[in-house]
């Protein structure tokens, strides 16, 4: 198994291409709105958050901005039909036309897991060292 994937989209049509994902692996969280989205990053340990930005209740940068303020661990792949250059940063790893290609979009899912895999690693380590020298 793969990890955990939040898809927050909020079109029917273009939740259903995404089971390309399941068939790679990973256990695919549907979020169709801001609200639910926001909860499931509290209380779900995800690989990656799959996230279009126009959605029912809300913008998808408000997803970003939360985790970024609550959150250094889930990398995020964001789904834009506007191919402008927006700047990011952290935790946007790709940023993917909608509707993105099959194998694009799971190349994008796995860099993106294999981040989040790196980062809770050097956040185990250093917990370890800390606890080894009482320092950090």
């Amino acid at each position: 198994m793969n990890g955990r994937v939040l898809l927050v989209e909020g079109d029917d049509g273009t939740r259903t291409t995404f089971k390309t994902l399941s068939n790679a692996g990973y256990i695919v969280i549907e979020a169709e709105s801001v609200k639910t989205a926001l909860m499931h990053l509290d209380v779900l340990d995800l690989s990656c958050v799959i996230l279009d930005l126009k959605l029912p209740n809300g913008h998808g940068r408000r997803v970003v901005e939360e985790l970024q303020s609550k959150r250094n661990d889930v990398p995020v792949v964001v789904l834009s039909g506007y191919h402008g250059e927006e700047e990011w940063g952290f935790p946007v790893v790709a940023v993917l036309p909608k509707p993105p290609t099959p194998v694009a979009l799971v190349e994008a899912v796995e860099k993106a897991s294999s981040q989040a895999d790196a980062i809770r690693e050097i956040r185990n380590s250093t917990r370890r060292l800390r606890g080894i020298t009482g320092v950090l």
